[in-house]
């Protein structure tokens, strides 16, 4: 490279920068993104502005979310990863990996949760496109499942009921299997040739728009077919295609994002913090039934962020955290969000009248049943509550 003249100093200072250059820096952008993606090193980009300059892409964020945030039910090990939705093995990661990648994707700023939605909009309607495709299904359902847009907006995004007990789905459709095709209609041409394709590891966005390929309605005595029923859950992201049955269980169910429960990832500390935004709590009560907060039965992590809230005079996001469910580590279902002794003893110091503090109130409607049976002076407070009540009711009557 020949050196520049000494009268252009921004030329002087490029040629310095790029010797300083490391050898992985010197890479094209393309080398740079397929050993990222061989390593699935997160920090890697944190090692030098080129290197983060190459990794800061949109493309590469969604294809690392679905990776780390797809579910691994029993429906999508078949066919349902395809290369343009997600060039990477899916498969390659063991439960451990995968819990460990969610980790360290969770602490990233880039981590977002319009990104997550995103990613679960196209989810959703990567699982129809995929394995919707060979349903027979109404005109009118048909037309539902291609203008999912309404849903998306109407949606509850502080809806925190834990998995289970969200009803059999906020749209259900009915759909009927096809018959399987005759012998004759699986015959290739005898010239016919299989093609191999090459992905770029250069990011390309996935479609967009929901093409629903769904074969036209028919009747059942023709088809051979099987009753079935396709249910969305829009907050979750989930999708689930079951057989029709009385009984409901929420199984084998397509969703984004999703956790082990056995190995579950771990809610980064940026989003157990103040300030409490409105976007703040809806990407944590869509990750609090699926990531963890606390590590085991002593609850250190939530008890201390319900301590801080009630510290801070914060009653709205403390009645908000009542009402949330949460996972723990070391147990594999979710549960209300933990009030322990200190939370009743640091509302009823903080509170400005003790016999009707907003705080104290709620904690004695909504958690009566916790409060410390060995603690006097908790149990005194709760009287004189319940004895205001009581007075209350008699001055209303």
């Amino acid at each position: 490279m020949p050196r520049p003249s000494t009268d252009s100093p921004r030329q002087h200072q490029q040629w310095h920068h790029s010797l300083r250059r490391t050898p992985l820096e010197r890479l094209p952008v393309e080398l740079i993104q397929k050993i990222f993606f061989e390593c699935l090193e997160i920090n890697l980009p944190r090692a030098s502005l080129p290197i983060a300059l190459a990794l800061s892409n949109d493309v590469i964020h969604t294809w690392l979310i679905r990776l780390a945030f797809s579910s691994n039910n029993e429906s999508a090990r078949t066919g349902f990863f395809t290369k343009p939705y997600l060039p990477l093995d899916y498969f390659s990661l063991s439960a451990s990996q995968r819990a460990s990648l969610q980790t360290e994707i969770l602490k990233c700023r880039w981590c977002t949760l319009p990104l997550m939605r995103k990613c679960q909009r196209e989810h959703v309607e990567h699982v129809i496109r995929g394995k919707c495709k060979d349903l027979r299904i109404s005109c009118a359902d048909r037309q539902k499942l291609e203008n999912l847009k309404p849903y998306w907006e109407s949606m509850d995004r502080f809806d925190p009921r834990p998995p289970g007990s969200r009803g059999s789905g906020d749209l259900t459709v009915e759909a009927r299997m096809s018959r399987p095709p005759l012998p004759q209609e699986n015959i290739q041409p005898e010239n016919g040739s299989a093609t191999s394709t090459f992905v770029s590891i250069t990011p390309t966005p996935a479609p967009n728009t929901t093409n629903v390929s769904i074969i036209p309605g028919a009747s059942a005595a023709n088809t051979h077919s099987a009753s079935r029923k396709i249910a969305i859950w829009f907050n979750s992201g989930s999708v689930q295609i079951r057989e029709r049955s009385p009984i409901f269980q929420e199984t084998d169910v397509f969703r984004l994002p999703s956790c082990s429960t056995r190995e579950p990832c771990r809610i980064p500390d940026r989003l157990l913090c103040p300030p409490w935004t409105p976007e703040k709590l809806e990407f944590l009560t869509l990750l609090s039934t699926e990531a963890y907060i606390d590590e085991n039965e002593r609850r250190d992590r939530s008890k201390a962020v319900l301590r801080q809230v009630i510290d801070d005079r914060d009653l709205e996001t403390f009645q908000y955290m009542l009402g949330m469910h949460i996972r723990a580590k070391n147990y594999g279902y979710p549960f209300p969000w933990p009030v322990r002794q200190t939370h009743y003893r640091a509302a009823a110091r903080m509170a400005d009248r003790k016999d009707d503090d907003p705080f104290l109130r709620i904690l004695f409607t909504d958690r009566k049943g916790e409060v410390p049976a060995t603690d006097q002076s908790i149990k005194a407070l709760l009287a004189k509550y319940e004895q205001r009540e009581r007075e209350r009711e008699i001055f209303k009557s």
